[in-house]
């Protein structure tokens, strides 16, 4: 399945518009995944103005005798069939990875603590790289557009690059996304777990918080003072 992480209302507009686009492209299910602050945000949204028709497709069933040998089941019975199929959907995984994979970035380039993160902490967490800029501490922030695929091979340029030392993930979960994180960059640098459960969001300073205690770069930084609430979206693309 593909799923795809808005952290805007206008992504939540664009990424529903654009889940039908990719689900017939690539005949499989697209999951968005959000959350309650940015589902209940109020944004100014640009609707696209292009709408989309279905066309009927040759391989697609509409419930008629036209289409009813397009009726396939996922059943297979033998080893070897089976073996094939599994070939045939890595293929397309593959494919999904090399052209849809996407993400955004900020201050990435000379980042000694990298920050990942998607949804509504990812608008704070790009307020704490904001905070910690203007302390002097060289911190960005990666947050995938697409959770599956997931950036792999970018994080993994990023930590090749040399300059990051520190990779903290915040995340409203147990770090689900930090596994894909820590797989991506093979224990080439720290992946350290920011976490909030039970539908607890945390301040700007929370997150400053929870990285000082693991960061050493960050530890020193002033917390009392950072903002509260989510930053811009941001605009640099990957």
């Amino acid at each position: 399945n593909l799923v795809l992480a808005p952290n805007s209302a206008q992504e939540m507009c664009d990424f529903t518009w654009r889940s039908f686009e990719l689900a017939d492209r690539y005949r499989t299910a697209v999951i968005i995944l959000s959350d309650a602050y940015i589902g209940q945000m109020m944004e100014p949204v640009e609707v696209p103005e292009r709408v989309l028709h279905g066309e009927r497709k040759e391989w697609a069933v509409y419930g008629d005798a036209a289409s009813r040998e397009n009726l396939i089941s996922s059943i297979h019975m033998s080893a070897a069939d089976q073996g094939r199929h599994n070939w045939h959907l890595e293929a397309k995984y593959l494919l999904m990875e090399d052209e849809i994979t996407d993400w955004q970035e900020c201050d990435t380039e000379d980042a000694e603590i990298l920050f990942v993160a998607y949804g509504i902490s990812s608008r704070l967490s790009l307020t704490a790289v904001q905070h910690l800029r203007r302390a002097g501490v060289r911190a960005g922030l990666l947050r995938p557009k697409t959770l599956s695929p997931f950036p792999r091979r970018r994080l993994a340029e990023l930590v090749t690059a040399g300059s990051v030392e520190h990779i903290a993930v915040v995340e409203l979960s147990t770090g689900m996304m930090a596994d894909d994180v820590e797989l991506a960059v093979s224990s080439k640098v720290p992946v350290h777990r920011l976490n909030w459960l039970g539908g607890e969001v945390p301040s700007t300073a929370m997150i400053l918080e929870a990285a000082a205690d693991r960061v050493p770069a960050v530890a020193g930084v002033r917390t009392a003072d950072a903002p509260a609430s989510a930053g811009a979206s941001g605009s640099t693309g990957g």
